[in-house]
């Protein structure tokens, strides 16, 4: 199952945000962007607009 950490939103749009643990590889970094991607879609499949996506590493 694939949830979004937050989904913040704003007065023109909405913004996804995934937190993310460890260190950044290429490897991950193109996995986690599949996967934020795919969260993008669903909402623009709802009907809704997306203004951005982030994923932060802590």
């Amino acid at each position: 199952i694939y949830r979004p950490d937050r989904l913040i939103e704003k007065p023109e749009g909405w913004m996804i945000v995934d937190f993310k643990t460890g260190e950044e590889t290429d490897e991950k970094k193109k996995k986690y962007e599949k996967q934020v991607q795919t969260y993008k879609e669903v909402l623009e499949k709802l009907g809704k607009k997306v203004l951005k996506t982030e994923i932060v590493y802590v």
